[in-house]
């Protein structure tokens, strides 16, 4: 009987060795979940921001191109504007300008629900020989309120040098502003 005794001591001895051993790895394990959760927490951080980075450069670029795209068109209008302005015959001559009547062209804007509306009102030097005409282009969103987002100012001599009368001879550019900051007041004169 001293010998099973001492079996099931020796059998008790070895379950506790075993028991310890398996606390000491439990304590490990704990020490490694939480290791782990830490990298994955410093992950999910890093993730998270390089996500809003590239949803706030996303949004930046999509702003750019739209306001581009508006100058573009805006840009676009103006000259049509001009071009046709210059080749306009009814308004040449003393007391005649391109504000009686009241000249607009309609342009569709770079998103197609608005319009960029190019309106024409006389210079200074306005002349037989000379027209001096400045140029609004507004936007009119079909929501929201109209901005202003681009603005010239140009001289078309309508004589030939040999003092022969032709409608639309030549055009100066003297001043070519496009954005949403243009003013009237912002544009320089045509030189002498």
């Amino acid at each position: 009987m001293r010998r099973l005794k001492g079996t099931r001591v020796a059998d008790v001895v070895l379950k506790a060795r075993a028991r310890i051993r398996r606390c000491s790895a439990c304590s490990e394990e704990g020490f490694i979940l939480v290791y782990v959760l830490a990298i994955v927490v410093m992950l999910s951080i890093a993730g998270l921001s390089i996500l809003s980075y590239t949803v706030t450069a996303t949004k930046v670029s999509g702003r750019f191109t739209q306001v581009s795209a508006t100058l573009r068109v805006t840009d676009a209008a103006l000259d049509e504007a001009a071009k046709d302005l210059r080749a306009n015959t009814t308004i040449v001559g003393a007391g005649k300008d391109c504000a009686t009547p009241p000249q607009t062209t309609t342009y569709e804007g770079p998103d197609s629900t608005d319009q960029i509306v190019v309106s024409c009102t006389n210079g200074a030097a306005f002349t037989n020989e000379n027209r001096v005409m400045n140029l609004l282009a507004v936007r009119h969103p079909q929501v929201g309120a109209d901005t202003v987002v681009g603005m010239a100012r140009i001289r078309v001599t309508d004589v030939a040098n040999n003092g022969t009368p032709v409608a639309g001879y030549s055009i100066e550019v003297c001043d070519w502003l496009l954005g949403t900051d243009a003013t009237i007041a912002a544009l320089k004169g045509c030189p002498s």
